[in-house]
């Protein structure tokens, strides 16, 4: 019986289905692999959890919501004290109108005269000889402008009396009527009238001089007293009376 208690003690052996108990979970970043019976510590990094759409909408409505507070903020802030300001600024004076600046070499003043009588506007000295009205047409039974009223034809010389060329046109000049109504001119009918000499736009050097025929197309039962005559747009005029 001795014999038997003195035999060593064989493994457990696990039959059929049986199966040795699972190996505990481990509860913390390290635990033990065996590998040839060595017991090795593997370091497992801990995963960050992913943010989800929901959470990134969030913050971008936070952060949003953080910068127009601060806005508005800013706002009101700014609005006091500009009405702070404005409520300490003292008030100045309106100042009078500026009176027209006297004539000067550059913008003499403005000359009038009569029929024969020279007046002049910048680099241009003009002297109307004639004028007349009532004509229904102008040129010949082929090339000819019918008037929408009458036509009124003044006949002008202009002579450049500056130091550099200057441009001519029937385009710049003026005719009035004694109720204060301005009629310009008539180029086409300006152009039969002066039979093709260039007289309706031109350039006139110093010294020299030409003759110009101004057509006006002006109501039937209306009349010019004067005209206003230019050596460019914006100049001043000289103003020539006609009866």
């Amino acid at each position: 019986m001795s014999g038997e208690d003195d035999r060593p003690e064989e493994p457990t052996k696990f039959v059929g289905r049986a199966r040795p108990p699972p190996a505990p979970t481990p509860t913390e970043p390290y635990w033990p692999r065996v590998d040839d019976e060595v017991i090795q510590y593997v370091t497992v990094p801990a995963v960050r959890p992913r943010r989800s759409g929901l959470t990134v909408t969030m913050i971008v409505v936070g952060v949003f919501a953080a910068c127009c507070g601060t806005g508005g903020v800013l706002a009101l802030f700014g609005d006091a004290l500009f009405r702070a300001a404005a409520t300490q600024q003292p008030t100045t004076p309106t100042p009078p109108p500026a009176s027209r600046p006297a004539p000067t070499a550059e913008r003499p003043a403005r000359t009038s005269g009569g029929l024969d009588t020279p007046v002049r506007d910048g680099k241009f000295e003009f002297v109307v000889t004639s004028f007349s009205c009532g004509h229904k047409q102008v040129g010949e039974s082929f090339v000819n402008v019918k008037a929408t009223g009458q036509f009124c034809i003044v006949s002008v010389s202009v002579k450049n009396i500056g130091k550099e060329g200057q441009s001519f046109a029937d385009s710049f000049q003026k005719a009035l009527g004694p109720d204060d109504k301005v009629y310009r001119a008539h180029t086409g009918a300006g152009v039969i009238v002066n039979e093709g000499t260039g007289s309706v736009w031109t350039t006139v050097n110093p010294g020299n001089s030409i003759k110009s025929k101004i057509v006006f197309d002006i109501p039937k039962k209306a009349e010019i007293t004067s005209v206003e005559l230019h050596d460019s747009p914006l100049s001043n005029g000289a103003t020539v009376a006609l009866t």
